[in-house]
């Protein structure tokens, strides 16, 4: 089973709100990986719930391509009226496209039931939903596909946190990606080191 890591969370959030000067418009945060089941998902949930504890503003987790459970049970509305593709399609988040975690100030905005993965290559729809989020939320953690699927995320998201498991993960290959996806300098917010256990399943926050 996984575990937390408490302080590696508290130190990745005291560094993005540290990167991030105040402005009237919130801020999207891409948590992505070199390849798959690093422990993505896991990171940007535990982020989110961190976050949300001394932010000054709403708190969104953002699933770009996944309608899975993430924070809680999706209502079939939010889907239905949306989600983040139709953010991408008409830039109008309404109350029905996202839902909270209870009585905590966390947001989740599904992928939307049109969601498809090579829409995240078209700039102009990537544009559209990341200003809207922007406009609603204080802070947006957006639980992205690898760096290879990213597409105008990349360039259109705030800051990049990239996820690395350790164990498995040979440096080469992170570098590798990194060269592949060009990320503006400037807009890597820093990688998380984590070690995951293997084959965890993701109802339980696995990729």
């Amino acid at each position: 089973m996984k575990q937390s890591d408490p302080y590696l969370i508290a130190r990745v959030g005291l560094s993005l709100r540290e990167a991030f000067p105040k402005r009237d418009t919130g801020y999207v945060v891409l948590i992505t990986s070199a390849t798959p089941r690093e422990g993505k998902s896991f990171v940007a949930r535990q982020l989110t719930r961190a976050l949300a504890q001394t932010s000054e503003g709403d708190v969104a987790l953002v699933s770009p391509i996944s309608a899975d459970e993430v924070l809680g049970p999706i209502d079939p509305g939010s889907a239905a009226n949306g989600g983040f593709a139709g953010l991408m399609a008409n830039g109008r988040l309404s109350d029905t496209a996202f839902h909270s975690d209870g009585p905590s100030r966390v947001y989740h905005v599904p992928a939307g039931v049109t969601a498809q993965p090579d829409r995240l290559f078209h700039p102009t729809g990537v544009a559209r939903a990341f200003l809207a989020l922007q406009q609603r939320f204080g802070l947006c953690i957006v639980d992205g596909p690898v760096l290879a699927e990213c597409g105008a995320m990349l360039k259109h998201a705030d800051a990049v946190v990239l996820v690395v498991d350790s164990r498995d993960t040979a440096p080469r290959t992170v570098q590798r990606e990194l060269a592949r996806a060009g990320i503006e300098p400037g807009r890597l917010a820093g990688v998380v080191l984590n070690r995951t256990a293997r084959g965890v399943p993701a109802w339980m926050g696995g990729d």
